[in-house]
């Protein structure tokens, strides 16, 4: 009785007008060949790559662990936003940013650096100029910085 049920419901979903509403937006979308997938998977890849270099040199890693451990070794301290610049780049809809911050840490001279972070679109008055955040720094490299 069940797989019967089952079978109707899925049928109906077939029929449904968002499903057919959906096919058209589907439709509607430009056609790529498959030569030009493979291109922009490539340009992906690349800019990929770029991206993870462009945040290992801001001490972050796409291994999750990693940044824990570096936000469990850092030194405690906090940083006053300056100044956000554009790099053009992005990471889903979020776009990376080169943020200029002046990073204070306990009993040293405030000193600044630029830190790239991707931020998402509703994200972005958060990283306002004078905007405070908590951040951790690399005892070995004073220059990479994990915000939050």
């Amino acid at each position: 009785m069940g797989m019967f049920k089952d079978m109707k419901d899925m049928i109906g979903v077939a029929r449904s007008d968002e499903l057919k509403e959906l096919k058209k937006k589907a439709d509607a979308q430009p056609k790529v060949s498959m030569m030009d997938g493979v291109k922009l998977a490539n340009q992906a890849m690349d800019q990929a790559q770029e991206m993870q270099a462009a945040f290992a040199s801001q001490g972050l890693s796409a291994n999750p662990m990693a940044n824990m451990a570096a936000m469990a070794q850092g030194i405690q301290g906090s940083a006053t936003v300056k100044g956000v610049t554009d790099t053009g780049q992005k990471l889903g809809d979020a776009a990376i940013m080169d943020v200029e911050l002046e990073v204070q840490l306990p009993n040293e001279t405030p000193y600044t650096v630029v830190h790239r972070q991707a931020i998402a679109p509703v994200a972005t008055g958060n990283w306002q100029a004078g905007r405070v955040w908590p951040v951790r720094v690399d005892p070995d490299d004073r220059t990479k910085v994990i915000v939050g």
